[in-house]
């Protein structure tokens, strides 16, 4: 019986590693997920000046609204969620070029551009989603 298990232990493990280093892809899904459900974060989207812009929102309290920096996505901070949500309402999202939010070839992704986009952003869902107004 000892060696039954210790055989399915290691097939397990043995798996899990292949996935690891031959499907990174999914082993990145699982986790991503993972990360999202402990901090109470679901993805959500809206359109924002016709591009669709996807953000995490979970939480209750006053509205935190976390920036992700360049080249990174709303992901950044899946993995502190879960010590957020209780004590804020978090909102996450996709600047315009940046992870599942549109992309525009000839879009401008100045500092401005993304403060003024980041602006209206909170605009719309302040109105629709939290009840407050900036």
């Amino acid at each position: 019986m000892k060696k039954k298990l210790i055989t399915i232990f290691a097939i397990m493990l043995l798996g899990f590693v292949a996935v690891y280093f031959f499907m990174p892809g999914i082993m990145f899904e699982i986790v991503k997920k993972i990360e999202r459900k402990a901090g109470g974060l679901e993805q959500k989207s809206v359109e924002v000046n016709g591009m669709n812009i996807q953000y995490l929102e979970g939480g209750s309290g006053e509205p935190l609204v976390l920036i992700h920096g360049f080249g990174a996505n709303k992901d950044n901070w899946t993995r502190i969620g879960k010590f957020l949500t209780p004590h804020f309402h978090v909102i996450a999202p996709d600047l315009p070029g940046f992870g599942e939010s549109s992309k525009e070839p000839d879009g401008r992704y100045t500092i401005k551009d993304q403060a003024v986009f980041l602006k209206k952003f909170i605009e719309k869902i302040s109105v629709v989603r939290l009840g407050f107004c900036m």
